[in-house]
């Protein structure tokens, strides 16, 4: 009676274990994530070589736009989704692609991941100071 009683145990724990790691395979492990990415541009073009920023709260996750202006930013903390968050862009790269002005744009809280963006930044305005000596 015992050993019928275990056998019966042992097919049990056999059948949930294999349908669990049937579901996985089928599926997929899942992971919570957040994901943020976009396209970033400036007068039509795509602008290559930014960097792109998401902050909420103390937490900052970054990224480099790639050859044709997307980002891809990853992250592990849900408080993104939570309680909103910043998105900035950054020139980091001098005037390789352009002097871009540095900005930001502001992401609800409760958007379901992926985040799509498309930002259109602007070109800083060169000006050049110039001094005049007058002769007395």
């Amino acid at each position: 009676m015992y050993v019928i009683k275990w056998v019966k145990r042992v097919v049990v724990s056999g059948i949930a274990a294999g349908s669990t790691l049937l579901i996985a395979a089928c599926y997929g492990v899942y992971d919570e994530s957040y994901i943020v990415r976009g396209f970033v541009n400036s007068a039509e073009e795509p602008v290559p070589g930014l960097q792109v920023c998401v902050n909420a709260g103390q937490d900052s996750v970054c990224g480099i736009t790639d050859g044709d202006g997307y980002f891809s930013i990853d992250t592990h903390n849900l408080d993104y989704n939570e309680s909103g968050f910043l998105v900035c862009v950054k020139d980091i790269d001098g005037d390789s692609n352009g002097s871009i002005q540095e900005e930001c744009m502001y992401v609800e809280a409760h958007v379901e991941s992926p985040v799509n963006i498309r930002m259109n930044v602007q070109e800083q305005e060169q000006t050049q100071a110039t001094v005049e000596s007058q002769k007395q």
